[in-house]
């Protein structure tokens, strides 16, 4: 109980603290300042550490998991209380042993709270493996896109302190936030429909993940690959389509849904299609059409996200499709507000 109280306490206080640097930025903090709030928001940090590795090793000595997530629960515990001592030694090792066994935290939790939801969710008892294997897809897409949309959307300015990469301009990094918020909603929804029904956001994954993966081995040299960020981005955008695609092959097939998508969605896709294209071969020169000139890997992600558009307009007869054909352009407006200061008409 005491960690599970005290680790998000102090949690959040390192994001709190992690924000006010964010907003620093465009508000001109000292030097000085800023090096005396990164240091304590790394304090916080390793602090924060014990609670969580107390809650995950006390939560697998007490029974009732699985063997294996309770075994890695001892270990990755045992390993975060220790990962916590690094406040005492200020070394760049340290802080990096540090984040590694909170990302390995966070990940065992993950799997923890996917196991609580699937054992105690009645329909889940019914699903196929490979069924259940595109429901976590799913929600793990949603928590995902969910908290990287946020951030986005909050500081489109400051990517270059937490984003992957230095996602600019600053109306790009808020309209990809949004798409990310609006993906979230979807996901999230869909991780828990009938497989009918999520097979086709499973399906939505593909177009979307494989134009992103290919434009980012061709732009890695923009990835400070020093940073948990970008291995983040590369591992995910190579492991979502390779397990969406195997999802779609070992899952159960749905017989064939005989309702056509329209005339409008059908010129609305093919009107996307082209967009994709545009921005996948001249991607710095989407002014053309955009109020803000792109960099090369931002405008080529962008094309993979108006790709997934045109997927959901031709699949618009389904629910969720349908769903996040009314969530994306809501989120693209609610971006273009947050940033019109910074728009070029």
């Amino acid at each position: 109980l005491a960690g599970a109280l005290a680790g998000p306490v102090l949690g959040s206080v390192a994001l709190a603290i992690h924000a006010v640097l964010l907003a620093g930025v465009d508000e001109g903090l000292s030097p000085e300042t800023v090096a005396s709030l990164q240091h304590l928001r790394l304090a916080v940090q390793a602090v924060g550490a014990l609670p969580i590795g107390l809650f995950a090793l006390a939560v697998s000595l007490a029974g009732g998991l699985p063997r294996v997530l309770a075994r890695a629960g001892v270990v990755i515990g045992s390993a975060t209380m220790v990962a916590a001592m690094s406040v005492f030694v200020a070394t760049s090792a340290a802080r990096a042993v540090t984040l590694a066994a909170l990302a390995a935290a966070t990940v065992w939790m993950l799997a923890v709270s996917v196991w609580l939801l699937l054992h105690s969710w009645e329909p889940a008892h019914f699903d196929t493996p490979w069924v259940t294997t595109g429901r976590i897809l799913a929600g793990t897409v949603a928590v995902a896109a969910g908290v990287s949309g946020v951030a986005l959307v909050a500081f489109p300015g400051s990517t270059a302190g937490f984003f992957s990469w230095h996602l600019a301009p600053a109306p790009l990094a808020s309209l990809i936030g949004a798409f990310y918020v609006a993906s979230a909603v979807v996901y999230g929804r869909a991780a828990v429909a009938p497989w009918r029904e999520l097979r086709m956001m499973v399906a939505g994954i593909v177009p979307l993940s494989v134009p992103i993966l290919v434009a980012t081995l061709a732009h890695l040299e923009v990835f400070d690959f020093g940073r948990l960020a970008a291995w983040v981005w590369v591992i995910l955008f190579a492991a979502f389509p390779v397990v969406a695609i195997a999802v779609l092959v070992g899952a159960p097939a749905v017989g064939r849904d005989s309702r056509g998508a329209g005339v409008v969605p059908t010129a609305g896709a093919v009107s996307l299609v082209a967009v994709s294209i545009a921005l996948w071969i001249a991607p710095t020169r989407g002014a053309g059409f955009l109020p803000f000139d792109p960099a090369p890997l931002s405008g080529r992600v962008l094309g993979g996200w108006t790709l997934l558009l045109a997927f959901l307009a031709v699949s618009s007869k389904r629910r969720y499709p349908a769903l996040a054909l009314v969530c994306f352009p809501v989120a693209a407006l609610i971006a273009m507000v947050r940033s019109f200061g910074d728009l070029t008409m």
